[in-house]
């Protein structure tokens, strides 16, 4: 992901912008996060 990337959100969050700004701030933003995926059931990356 490049680093000036600009994620737009279409749906609001209590707390949370509409915007990130940034592939450091994606990853800051997600950092506590705690769930793992077990399966994808076909997801391509």
């Amino acid at each position: 992901m490049a680093e000036d990337a600009e994620f737009e959100f279409r749906y609001v969050f209590a707390g949370f912008g509409p915007v990130i700004r940034g592939r450091a701030a994606y990853m800051d933003w997600f950092a506590g996060y705690d769930m793992q995926i077990e399966r994808a059931d076909g997801l391509q990356v």
